[in-house]
């Protein structure tokens, strides 16, 4: 039987944890070498500049808000073997652009179907489901409860042997 479950990741989560890992971050970033910072990519920089200042307190509301973030997949998924999503809400981005959000300040709002997996622990595969009009790949992401891994990993092997989507084809490297 398949269901379709709410959403249950907000903005306001996907913008603390976002924050989190800015301040995680540069303290990784600030704690390098000046020579070994300068190698960094300047997006990166600037993103991670913005846990700069961020107060203790406010860092524990971040943190409450991963473990917030853990309570509603678990929640939200306790009731089925698997759970079907897209691996991003938009299309592949320009290889150009460091993010599919280039501004510096938005949060990483690409990141909502896949991160809450990751927080609570739960295992998740990709696996091509097809792709858009001009080429790119679309990834469909498959996940179970935690430890699943095996069930996950022979759900993705399904999904690729039975959907027949053909693999992208590689350009002649010159």
């Amino acid at each position: 039987m398949v269901e379709t479950i709410d959403a249950f990741i907000d903005d306001e989560l996907l913008r603390d944890m976002d924050l989190f890992w800015r301040v995680r971050s540069w303290g990784d970033l600030r704690a390098l070498p000046v020579q070994e910072q300068a190698l960094i990519l300047p997006y990166i920089q600037q993103w991670a500049q913005g846990g700069a200042d961020v107060t203790g307190l406010r860092l524990m509301e971040c943190y409450h808000s991963v473990q917030e973030i853990r309570r509603r997949s678990v929640a939200a998924t306790a009731a089925y073997d698997l759970v079907i999503s897209p691996v991003s809400p938009d299309a592949a981005y320009p290889a150009e652009q460091p993010m599919p959000y280039p501004k510096v300040n938005e949060p990483m709002g690409h990141i909502g179907f896949t991160m809450p997996y990751n927080m609570s622990e739960q295992p998740a595969g990709t696996v091509l489901a097809g792709y858009t009009e001009d080429g790119r790949t679309i990834g469909a992401q498959i996940s179970g409860r935690r430890f699943a891994d095996e069930l996950v990993m022979a759900a993705g092997s399904w999904f690729e042997q039975t959907a027949g989507v053909p693999a992208p084809v590689r350009a002649a490297m010159s």
